[in-house]
């Protein structure tokens, strides 16, 4: 029984993965929280699921540009909270738009 779950799993994974359905949250928590920026090894697991060599590299883009857009938001963050701190004045409306963006992971790959 637990094989077949397993299977099932899996092929769901590589089903989604294939047609762009499997969200930012579930590639990290499944692949990319494990494997951090090892992106070569991403694309290994990938390949052992059998997912072709375009839409490995097509989901690995798409993988870092969710997490080079989330660092903006995190560093424009801190850049809102150092301004609030040192009480600084100028122009930091493009700041403060990145760092409303929030992201709830319900963007696909």
């Amino acid at each position: 029984m637990d094989f077949i779950v397993v299977y099932f799993s899996l092929d769901v994974l590589k089903t989604k993965l294939k047609n762009g359905a499997l969200t930012f949250e579930e590639m990290e928590a499944i692949l990319g929280n494990q494997f951090q920026c090892n992106y070569s090894r991403i694309q290994e697991e990938m390949r052992w699921l059998q997912i072709a060599d375009q839409v490995i590299e097509e989901r690995i883009e798409q993988l870092r540009q969710q997490r080079g857009l989330e660092s903006c938001v995190r560093g424009a963050n801190i850049l809102i909270q150092f301004k609030e701190r040192l009480k600084l004045q100028g122009d930091f409306g493009t700041v403060e738009r990145i760092a409303k963006v929030r992201f709830y992971y319900l963007h696909k790959l």
